[in-house]
């Protein structure tokens, strides 16, 4: 029996043979070693009547896999949101969503799909600059506040980038080491350091010279014994933060 799949070829083959006799094509297959397959090309007559169609494209290249040619596949399929073909029977079996403000989902049926999260939801903007942002009605992550890099040190510059997030870059100058009993304070290696310990001393026996970190110098009043300066009076003593005369010498 002879089987003829394109009206082209029929056609050519009728009017050149004549008929599908055996003879017509025992003739066709002595000259070419070969067999009608259904896209008007020849195969070889020894495939034991097995037709395969390699297409060109499916070929890997010189150097490649076949697993690479599947893995260029795969990385232009990726751009897409999420491919629907992907079976699932819940959300975890699908890929993880490239849109903040939607969530992957396994549909009714059992295809991974993609769901909008309602406005207001928080989502994530990818920005390190900016704190957690909101849905909005048309899908889109609106940024948050801005981050706070302040890292409460007045021997940084902070600063915050899309890149690589907050910064904060050591500088050089005066500054404050928030200890009321040092001065001179510098910035050294991003630190405040205070150069000296603060003189509380007043020069005044009555008192007591201290120093606060957080208040500073202090002089309370004390009640010793002084020395009045005055050669004529015995047993002085302070009193109210002053040296008071004793008794006059006789």
């Amino acid at each position: 029996m002879c089987r003829i799949t394109k009206p082209i070829w029929a056609l050519a083959l009728v009017l050149t043979l004549g008929s599908c006799g055996d003879g017509a094509f025992e003739d066709l297959d002595d000259n070419v070693d070969g067999s009608l397959v259904e896209d008007g090309s020849l195969i070889d007559a020894t495939a034991d009547g097995v037709l395969t169609d390699t297409p060109e494209n499916d070929t890997p290249q010189s150097g490649e896999t076949e697993q690479d040619v599947i893995s260029d596949i795969e990385d232009i399929t990726d751009t897409s949101p999420m491919d629907a073909s992907i079976p699932c029977t819940a959300p975890s079996d699908c890929p993880e969503s490239k849109d903040p403000c939607a969530d992957p989902v396994c549909t009714e049926k059992g295809e991974c799909s993609l769901e909008q999260r309602a406005t207001g939801a928080s989502c994530d903007d990818d920005d390190p600059c900016s704190g957690d942002g909101t849905c909005d009605d048309a899908g889109t992550c609106l940024p948050g506040d801005a981050t706070n890099c302040d890292d409460n040190d007045p021997c940084t510059i902070d600063s915050c980038s899309k890149q690589s997030g907050c910064s904060n870059q050591p500088t050089a100058g005066d500054c404050d080491d928030g200890d009321a009993c040092t001065t001179g304070d510098s910035c050294e290696s991003g630190t405040c350091k205070g150069a000296a310990a603060k003189d509380c001393d007043d020069s005044n026996p009555c008192t007591d010279d201290t120093c606060d970190p957080k208040t500073g110098c202090s002089n309370a009043n004390n009640n010793n014994g002084c020395d009045d300066g005055d050669a004529c009076t015995n047993d002085d003593a302070c009193k109210d933060g002053a040296c008071k005369s004793g008794q006059a010498l006789r």
